[in-house]
């Protein structure tokens, strides 16, 4: 496999990729939820990065 995995993201001095913070994000797509009350989440541009990257 020749892709690279979240190129679009910046990534830190060790390798590690930088996802923005999605809580506005996430505030938009579920806006009848109350995404306060479950602190456990990943992130959606983690989440999106993911499925791009296994899918043709």
């Amino acid at each position: 496999m020749d892709k690279e995995f979240a190129t679009e993201y910046p990534r830190n001095e060790d390798g590690l990729i930088l996802f923005p913070r999605d809580s506005d994000y996430r505030k938009e797509l579920f806006p009848l939820l109350k995404l306060d009350e479950h602190p456990a989440k990943a992130n959606i541009y983690l989440v999106q990065a993911i499925v791009e990257y296994v899918s043709q």
